[in-house]
């Protein structure tokens, strides 16, 4: 199974002492949920201002890895337009590990991370009237359904184990 950490801030007045200790604690958060999944790791940081991009970066890497790349350096170097960081470490279960298969997901408005295993990705897949798109991981499944659907109409259609964190952008 995969592991997920997050960070909420209800303030956006952050102090440099502040900014420090956020991403000291969000790297040993994605630190320590490697122990759940080594096959890949991702985050993905949703900004103050709502019409500012969500910065999203996932790697085939272990935790240990990609806390050294330069681009999650650069995400996490000042906290103080971060309102919600989400991490997520992959134990591959369903499809290949690779990039592309790494979380967070994003389709349409939105962002998704997902634990557990899902016995219907191939249903929830269609939900979406996607004919084109086969999704090789059941937690993009998630996602894809999700950003054509309600929530109404996806979780209970969900067969499996699951704990999501999602965006809606």
């Amino acid at each position: 199974m995969c592991g997920i950490a997050g960070l909420i801030k209800t303030s956006n007045a952050v102090s440099y002492t502040l900014k420090n200790e956020y991403r000291s604690t969000t790297q040993d958060l994605l630190y320590s949920t490697a122990l759940r999944g080594k096959h890949s790791t991702g985050v993905f940081i949703v900004p103050w201002e709502k019409s500012a991009p969500t910065t999203i970066i996932k790697r085939a890497v272990q935790a240990s890895d990609f806390l050294l790349d330069p681009k999650y350096k650069e995400a996490v170097n000042d906290f103080s337009d971060v309102r919600f960081y989400i991490g997520h470490t992959r134990y591959a279960t369903t499809g290949k590990i690779s990039e592309d298969n790494a979380h967070p997901f994003s389709h349409g408005n939105i962002v998704l991370v997902h634990n557990g295993s899902i016995h219907n990705k191939y249903e929830l897949c269609r939900l979406n009237n996607s004919k084109a798109k086969i999704c090789d991981v059941d937690s993009e499944s998630i996602a894809l359904a999700l950003s054509n659907n309600s929530i109404e109409d996806v979780i209970p259609k969900i067969e499996g184990a699951f704990s999501l964190v999602w965006y809606d952008t």
